[in-house]
């Protein structure tokens, strides 16, 4: 049983409940599962990654759950366990220890690209499917920042991915060092303006709203990630990928960081696929992990060969 870590938990999105290790809007499943965890060495210390294999999956490729940058564990593996035992996929998570975490804000390499960290570990867990039987060609599946991850993966890696799917993730609209969240506490603002020699810095609304819900627990990485999303736009990222790599977006109705139309006129027309899910917000994997987990599986079905559709709604 996996423990809850509740410094890893943003009460904002999800309430815990100690005596549960699924999530409590989890619904009952019609696949039984088996949870099989594993470690490889990334960044100085072992990584921590968690298969869930239903016992008679309806595909044999895997599916990689790349956190959100606010991600918490027992929610995460609360998609997890609904993808594998109400949607009959295999399932693959990865968590970022805290020693990684910390290694990650003082590396002068993650300082400005906490997210290449990330990415290594994903490529790590990746990299040991075949001894559990597994094919590494897989679909990655990307939550809010986790999408900036899958589509670096894809971009580099295409062997590895069969399909990309993005869920309400960062990048899909512009971004600038000065198009982020309004509100950022000082401390921030007064790190940002001498890191980056700004003579003030004033953010405007944006798109990182996100961000400011661990900017206490770590500065820098946050900063980190504000200076990626400002120096990346994931479409120029996409507009690059191998065609052998598929698609598709999953955007939330209610998302608080997207302007729906922005995402629909922009990007739609390179997908295999475009689905809003509606009435939930940017933290739906956490929130809704019941509905995520069908609608991606919808998503699969449409261009694939993955034609039964399970028992749960």
């Amino acid at each position: 049983m996996l423990a809850i870590d509740e410094r890893q938990i943003t009460s904002d999105y999800y309430q815990p409940n100690p005596e549960l290790d699924l999530h409590p809007l989890l619904q009952e499943g019609v696949f039984s599962s088996q949870t099989i965890e594993g470690e490889v060495p990334i960044a100085g210390t072992d990584s921590r990654y968690i298969l869930e294999i239903p016992d008679n999956p309806v595909d044999d490729t895997v599916n990689v759950i790349i956190y959100g940058f606010a991600g918490s564990e027992p929610a995460y593996r609360g998609l997890a366990k609904a993808m594998a035992e109400q949607q009959g996929l295999i399932t693959l998570r990865c968590k970022l220890s805290r020693t990684q975490k910390i290694g990650a804000s003082l590396h002068p390499s993650h300082l400005f690209n906490p997210m290449a960290l990330s990415s290594k570990i994903v490529r790590g867990a990746i990299g040991a499917l075949p001894d559990h039987g597994l094919d590494e060609k897989v679909n990655l599946f990307g939550h809010s920042m986790g999408g900036y991850i899958g589509t670096h993966i894809a971009h580099h890696k295409p062997h590895l991915v069969e399909r990309l799917t993005l869920f309400s993730s960062a990048g899909l609209i512009e971004h600038s060092p000065r198009t982020l969240a309004p509100g950022v506490p000082k401390l921030l603002g007064r790190l940002a303006s001498d890191i980056l020699e700004l003579d003030e810095f004033k953010p405007s609304p944006g798109d990182a709203l996100h961000c400011l819900k661990h900017i206490v627990k770590n500065p820098i990485l946050t900063l980190g990630e504000m200076i990626i999303v400002g120096k990346c736009d994931i479409r120029n990222i996409i507009s690059q990928l191998d065609p052998s790599v598929k698609l598709a977006i999953l955007q939330a109705r209610d998302d608080e960081l997207f302007d729906l139309k922005e995402v629909v006129s922009q990007v739609a027309n390179s997908t295999d696929n475009f689905r809003v899910v509606d009435d939930v917000g940017h933290a739906s994997p956490i929130t809704h992990p019941s509905l995520i987990a069908r609608e991606y599986a919808d998503l699969l079905r449409e261009s694939s060969n993955i034609t039964e559709r399970p028992l749960v709604a």
